[in-house]
């Protein structure tokens, strides 16, 4: 008999009626990872149900349990496996009924096209029904059909089988309509202390229980080794949802000092900020022969190891020197260009009382002449005092006259030169016509005090210094 009602109920199924609805659920059990699968159908009792079970989130469905395994009885009341699609002829006496290694998940080259990939996959297709005698032992009205187990958190989707026929009465008409109800599978799960861990197997651990491994900061230590885990939050040992991130901080270990010899100053600059724990520090610039301008000399520390907080100054060449052209230019002037230039210094500076190219207190030559040189190079310059022929006074000068040239050559130094004299018998020394010896302050003061006491003039020429009115 039950052979003959259930062949009746598979021809009839091709051609399905619709009836009353049915509600089909997914709902976790617990905190678990195990999901029911319910239905609702207080109007009329189905006989057979097919539905694609799916999740996200890159899980699987990795079991099936808490279906009934042959006839519905006491003890056993509800559904069982289906092996077959509704419009088969259906076999009660099929030995799969009462197997208990056959579950209700359709094989994926059954009805292919309509099958879904199975356990271990992301989706399932159940074929599920009743097999029973006598009112007693026929399902109830709502119930569980049975229970999946999810690889992690994850959304449960579940849709009606249509190659299968979907749901169907016991009457034969298909229910109408079919509410189903997904369910979002929250684990909570233990998060693994994971601090002292290298950075593989900490997140090998994390993702293991169904977490995710956000690495938020690589940070310098000169304690803990490379890539090991500093500090993760949540803490190991707490109890959170599947699917939370777990934050972790890893360690770089002390820093490396790079190479940057001979890099740019923008190069070097990037490649030592790019370390963490390491920072640009002071940059000067240095006279260098051998390195272009613009280029790196040196840094401090040098390549290699450091400790984290390290600031690294940065020597910067400037290439070779080239020495101004400073011939014309005022006396501090042509000074001041020269030890500008980064590897420059002025050497000798003297004068010229024969070369009148340039005004007086103007360069008149220098050595070596404007163009590139080498660092360190010293420059001389040749200053002009005054010529003969710059005539000053230009008259016969008496004491009070040489009172006046020695005050300024004190207050602005230069020379004083005597060319001619109205007394032929003064003391030879103070003759300083006999060999044209320039005349200093004291010498003034002596040939004042002589004519103040012997009388006489004497006609001259100042060489003043370059900053006497």
């Amino acid at each position: 008999m039950k052979k003959i009602v259930f062949v009746l109920v598979a021809l009839v199924v091709a051609c399905p009626a619709f009836g009353d609805a049915v509600d089909i659920n997914a709902i976790q059990v617990g905190s678990t990872a195990d999901v029911d699968i319910t239905y609702s159908a207080p109007g009329k009792l189905p006989r057979a149900f097919a539905l694609n079970i799916t999740v996200d989130s890159n899980r699987t469905i990795t079991g099936i349990s808490n279906f009934v395994t042959g006839e519905s009885g006491p003890g056993n009341i509800g559904y069982g496996i289906f092996p077959a699609s509704f419009d088969r002829h259906i076999n009660p006496a099929d030995p799969c009924w009462g197997d208990a290694n056959y579950t209700p998940v359709a094989e994926p080259n059954d009805l292919p096209g309509d099958t879904l990939g199975g356990l271990g996959t992301n989706g399932i297709t159940i074929e599920m029904g009743s097999l029973y005698v006598g009112g007693p032992n026929s399902p109830a009205t709502s119930g569980t059909l049975c229970t999946i187990t999810v690889s992690g958190g994850c959304t449960v989707t579940l849709t009606a089988n249509v190659g299968r026929g979907k749901v169907v009465f016991e009457d034969s008409t298909e229910a109408s309509p079919i509410n189903l109800y997904g369910e979002t599978v929250i684990l909570q799960v233990t998060v693994p202390d994971v601090t002292a861990m290298n950075e593989t197997n900490a997140t090998t651990a994390i993702t293991g229980v169904g977490l995710n491994a956000v690495v938020v900061a690589y940070e310098c230590n000169d304690v803990e080794l490379v890539d090991e885990v500093l500090a993760q939050d949540p803490i190991g040992g707490t109890m959170v949802d599947s699917g939370t991130d777990v934050d972790l901080w890893v360690s770089l270990g002390s820093p490396v000092v790079p190479d940057v010899l001979g890099d740019t100053n923008a190069v070097a600059q990037a490649a030592i900020n790019a370390v963490v724990g390491l920072s640009v520090g002071n940059i000067t610039t240095d006279c260098n022969d051998s390195i272009a301008d613009g280029n790196v000399i040196s840094t401090n520390p040098a390549a290699g190891a450091a400790t984290c907080g390290t600031t690294v100054d940065i020597v910067i060449s400037t290439g070779s020197p080239t020495v101004p052209d400073v011939v014309g230019d005022a006396n501090q002037a042509a000074q001041d260009a020269i030890n500008a230039v980064v590897g420059l210094s002025v050497g000798n500076v003297s004068n010229t009382y024969t070369d009148c190219s340039q005004d007086v207190g103007e360069v008149t030559s220098q050595t070596p002449g404007p163009g590139v040189a080498t660092c360190g190079t010293t420059v001389d310059i040749v200053v002009r005092g005054a010529c003969d022929g710059d005539l000053t006074c230009d008259g016969w000068v008496n004491a009070q006259d040489v009172t006046d040239w020695r005050n300024y050559i004190d207050a602005y130094g230069g020379m004083f030169k005597a060319v001619q004299n109205t007394n032929p018998n003064w003391d030879a020394r103070y003759d300083f016509t006999r060999d044209g010896v320039w005349i200093n302050s004291a010498d003034l003061t002596a040939l004042r005090n002589y004519i103040d006491t012997n009388g006489g003039m004497f006609k001259s020429f100042a060489c003043p210094g370059p900053g006497m009115p």
